[in-house]
C-alpha cells in the first residue's frame, strides 16, 4: 500500500488515546471533571451539576395534545454541583424548583417557564432564579436555560409516577437531569404550541 510522506509523517506521530467505557455517554460527557474545572474568578459560573425533582402536570399528559402547567410546587427538588455558580464555590447539594407551561401529549412536549434553586457556597447559601426551555421526545429530551451571569444546557429523563396514559392522564412523574452551567447568558426561545 502506497502512503504519502505526510501520511507517514501523521501516523508516526499519532498517539493512540484509551477509551474508558461509560454506561450513560451523554451523561458522562456533561458531568466529566474538566467541564467543572475553572479558575474560581470574580463572577465566574462553571459547573456540572446533576438535578432530581417531581413535576405535577395539569391537566396532564394524554395520547391527545393538550397545553397545560407543570411544576415543582417550590423547592422540592435537589440539586448537586461540581464548581462554581457567579464566583462562588458550591459547598454541598441544595434544593431546585420550576413552574412553566407545555404543549405535547405522551410521545413528546415542549415547554418553558422559570427554575429557581438554593445552594451551600463558600461565602454562604445562595439562591438562583433563570428561564429555561425544553422539548421531550418519549422518555427524555435536551434543555436549555438562562440566569443573570450564567448559561445552562443539560438533558433529562422522565420517570412517571402517577398515570399511564391509556386509561388516565400522566399527571406526575419525577425528573433526572444532568447539565453544565457555563459563563454568559442565552435567552431560551419561549413556545407554547409545536413547530408545524
Amino acid at each position: 500500500m502506497v502512503t504519502t510522506l505526510s501520511e507517514r509523517r501523521a501516523a508516526a506521530h499519532s498517539v493512540p488515546v484509551p477509551r474508558r467505557p461509560c454506561l450513560a455517554g451523554v451523561l458522562c460527557a456533561l458531568l466529566s471533571p474538566g467541564l467543572g474545572a475553572s479558575a474560581y474568578g470574580a463572577r465566574d459560573t462553571s459547573a456540572s451539576c446533576t438535578f432530581t425533582f417531581p413535576n405535577r402536570l395539569s391537566p396532564g399528559f394524554t395520547l391527545t395534545s393538550s397545553t397545560g402547567t407543570y411544576g415543582s410546587g417550590g423547592e422540592t427538588g435537589t440539586i448537586t454541583c461540581l464548581g462554581s455558580l457567579d464566583g462562588h464555590r458550591v459547598a454541598g447539594p441544595g434544593t431546585f424548583g420550576f413552574e412553566g407551561v407545555y404543549t405535547g401529549d405522551c410521545f413528546g412536549n415542549i415547554g418553558s417557564g422559570t427554575y429557581f434553586f438554593t445552594v451551600p457556597t463558600d461565602v454562604g447559601s445562595k439562591h438562583f432564579t433563570g428561564s429555561y426551555t425544553e422539548r421531550r421526545i418519549g422518555f427524555n429530551g435536551p434543555i436549555q436555560a438562562s440566569q443573570p451571569g450564567g448559561r445552562f444546557q443539560g438533558v433529562f429523563l422522565v420517570l412517571p409516577q402517577k398515570g399511564d396514559c391509556l386509561t388516565s392522564p400522566v399527571t406526575e412523574v419525577v425528573i433526572n437531569m444532568a447539565g453544565t452551567f457555563r459563563p454568559g447568558s442565552i435567552t431560551p426561545e419561549r413556545r407554547t404550541s409545536p413547530s408545524p
